[in-house]
């Protein structure tokens, strides 16, 4: 992982906030991105959406208590990546006031924060997950 921040822009909504937070390049550094993973730890976080806008690439993770959809948009290519959790559930779920299918929902809070870092630093899909690939 690198020292760097991949992403130019950060947005993200605390638990019964109704505005979201928007950290563009010159405001956003490493300690907004440590806020966001204490907020996550302490479950006071609903929504998180970070961007490269020069590569049109970016990172959404829902999130409801123990719940988390992560999703990575990459316009450019026009192809999307789900997170799978390889369950096979079919059934819906909701998460932060969306349904998704239950195989495209995590439970582990340490996955989905070391996903977010990787993507942040990196802009890489984490290689220890499933991901489903849909174009666009």
């Amino acid at each position: 992982m690198s020292d760097t921040l991949y992403i130019d822009k950060l947005t993200y909504q605390e638990l019964g906030s109704r505005t979201a937070k928007v950290f563009s390049q010159n405001a956003l550094d490493e300690k907004k991105i440590t806020k966001v993973i204490s907020l996550i730890s302490q479950e006071k976080i609903s929504l998180i959406d970070a961007i490269n806008e020069e590569e049109c690439v970016s990172i959404t993770i829902r999130i409801d208590e123990h719940k988390f959809w992560i999703g990575i948009l990459d316009s450019l290519n026009e192809v999307s990546y789900i997170y799978d959790n390889l369950s096979g559930n079919e059934n819906y779920i909701a998460v932060g006031g969306d349904d998704y299918p239950g195989w495209a929902v995590c439970d582990d809070i340490e996955l989905v924060k070391q996903i977010f870092m990787e993507f942040v630093h990196d802009g890489t899909r984490h290689n220890s997950v499933t991901w489903r690939e849909d174009d666009m």
